[in-house]
């Protein structure tokens, strides 16, 4: 196995700021050694975009004028969300801070995503474009963000899709240009449609009518750009093979991921469920009777920590005191945590697989995949190439270069364009290019860094707050690790300086023993681990108080066949009745819940 040599070191007197004045490409980084962030708050490990695109003649044309169907569609869109808003009850208001929460109304999810098709598809300047849309999207993100389910995963899933929408409103209408020549649309998303993106992308200056619409479309459901020019940097792929075996590989991920996930339901409710599902947890659209873990960002918790817990029935009781005991309660609090972690991953990696099988397991049939060169949505959409692994590689090296490692490399990359955006928005404008001063390098640096990770707060608060109206114990996670990557560096930074020998090798490279190499593996893996089990308590406090581990998540169980849950779940079936046998989705009208919800519509339950 190839080790994984450290990341460069992300100090601000290594960073260098353009001087010419050219359009930042997506997902740039300040500066080529800027720690560029990702997903949650990731940061990218990359030294340099990836992604280079040729600018052609047919992308520069001028902005085509408003004409009777553009004109058409503006007063008909203003004039659905005007209706919209105007009809919401005057309790809307308190938006967020509404108690209980209205239950999600379908249309009311789906409103956002025609205005924000609209405004990228019509011809108006970029600022007017932003000046006309952004109210009335403003309006309905905050009217969102007071609905909830009496599901704690929908919950959690509420407020994560309503901030995630808010930001990628911002990235598209003001932080980046969609009509500029990164943004073009590939034949496919193999290797020589990228590298040939520039000479035969299609751009938003090339489509007019509904195609346009078709375009914007399209980019608004891409998150990391497999076909586009912009493409986010993605794990290795694996060997190429044909669409048949890599369907069956990935339906044999999916059962494996499924069954894990199985078993760590039936510990959770079974074996360790005084830890996993505490008394007073949320459970629907009220707060919940225990109150939230954590009331502002620097306080401690109020209920019950994970070390207060005693061990499952099956192990032995803690001792008395002393050191023994102490040692005993880091063990088990550090295995609760790595079981909550594989349960994240192993949910995240799983829809992911799901999602990607509805997708391309319709291309075998005759006629919907073109045999030929590869062109066309379906290539884009149908064809493995299209979904890339959604983490990182172990054999790769990608979750061995420390926490900046984790979340640029190891870490799904979903968000990593959004969250990025900020950050290549100010490295790209006048006033980064305007000198080379020390304020403006440490400026790029910093916003490069702390944005996303601050945007990875706000949205995971955001899905808290939805849930179980928590959400200062995931922000307070997110924004540790700010300080752990600026600590990595120092001391990575003084280890190449003063610690790794100085003998070369061939081509002029360092050498190392293979003891030193074997530590720094070692070492690199214990600090990652260590630093994430003492720092994620206030996260998965969170999802533990909210209920989120009262969520089915496998519609079929082999593990629980024979068990009769207290909601209702029979047997293999878990999907069969969920949540009390209310189902997922239900029909309501304004006469239902006691005016609770006041519309009429899918109830997302």
């Amino acid at each position: 196995m190839a080790v994984a040599t450290p990341p460069p070191s992300p100090h601000p007197s290594t960073l260098t700021i353009p001087t010419k004045p050219t359009p930042p490409t997506i997902p740039t980084t300040p500066t080529p050694t800027t720690p560029g962030p990702t997903m949650s708050g990731t940061t990218n490990t990359s030294t340099s975009n990836p992604i280079t695109t040729t600018p052609t003649t047919k992308n520069n044309s001028t902005t085509t004028p408003l004409t009777t169907p553009h004109h058409l569609l503006l007063l008909t869109t203003y004039t659905l969300y005007t209706s919209l808003l105007l009809s919401l009850p005057p309790s809307s208001l308190r938006g967020p801070f509404t108690s209980p929460k209205r239950p999600l109304i379908l249309h009311e999810a789906l409103a956002p995503l025609p205005l924000l098709t609209a405004a990228l598809s019509l011809p108006l300047p970029r600022r007017l474009s932003a000046a006309l849309f952004l109210p009335p999207l403003a309006a309905c993100y905050w009217h969102l963000l007071g609905a909830g389910a009496h599901s704690a995963a929908a919950g959690y899933a509420v407020g994560t899709y309503v901030s995630f929408m808010a930001y990628r409103t911002l990235e598209l209408l003001v932080f980046r240009d969609v009509r500029s020549p990164p943004f073009l649309r590939l034949s496919g998303c193999d290797d020589a449609a990228l590298k040939h993106g520039g000479d035969h992308g299609e751009g938003w200056r090339d489509t007019a009518g509904l195609a346009r619409v078709a375009w914007v479309y399209e980019l608004l459901n891409n998150l990391r750009g497999p076909g586009w020019a912009w493409r986010v940097p993605l794990p290795a792929r694996p060997a190429a093979t044909s669409t048949p075996r890599w369907l069956l590989a990935t339906a044999a991920r999916l059962a494996a991921i499924a069954f894990w996930l199985d078993l760590l339901c039936y510990y959770m409710r079974t074996v360790d469920t005084a830890f996993w599902l505490p008394p007073g947890h949320s459970t629907g659209l009220r707060p919940s009777a225990a109150g939230v873990p954590y009331p502002h960002l620097l306080a401690a918790s109020r209920l019950p920590t994970p070390w207060s817990y005693p061990p499952p029935p099956l192990l032995p009781p803690l001792p008395p005191s002393g050191a023994l005991r102490v040692a005993y309660q880091a063990a088990l609090y550090t295995t609760r945590t790595l079981l909550a972690a594989s349960a994240l991953h192993g949910g995240i990696a799983g829809s992911y697989h799901a999602v990607s099988l509805l997708f391309v397991l319709p291309s075998l049939l005759p006629g919907i995949l073109p045999r030929g060169p590869a062109q066309g949505w379906q290539q884009r959409w149908m064809a493995a190439d299209a979904w890339p692994p959604v983490f990182g590689a172990f054999r790769a090296g990608d979750w061995g270069r420390g926490v900046r490692g984790f979340w640029g490399r190891g870490w799904h990359a979903l968000f990593r364009s959004v969250f990025t955006a900020p950050g290549d928005a100010l490295a790209g404008s006048g006033w980064a290019r305007g000198g080379r001063g020390q304020v403006r390098q440490w400026a790029c640096w910093t916003v490069a860094l702390v944005a996303p990770f601050a945007m990875s707060a706000g949205l995971h608060a955001a899905g808290a707050w939805s849930q179980s109206f928590a959400g200062w114990g995931v922000t307070r996670f997110f924004l540790s690790q700010t300080l752990a990557i600026i600590f990595e560096g120092v001391v990575v930074t003084a280890y190449k300086r003063f610690l790794r020998p100085a003998g070369t090798g061939r081509g002029g490279t360092r050498e190392m023993g293979r003891v030193q190499t074997v530590l720094e593996f070692v070492v690199r893996y214990a600090w990652t681990v260590g630093w994430f089990v003492a720092t994620s308590e206030p996260f998965f406090e969170e999802y533990r108080w909210g209920g989120l581990w009262v969520t089915e998540p496998v519609p079929v169980s082999l593990v629980r066949a024979w068990q009769r849950d207290g909601d209702g779940a029979v047997g293999w079936c878990r999907w069969c009745v969920q949540q009390g046998g209310r189902g997922w989705w239900r029909w309501t009208t304004a006469r239902e819940g006691g005016g609770l919800v006041g519309e009429w519509g899918v109830v997302v339950v």
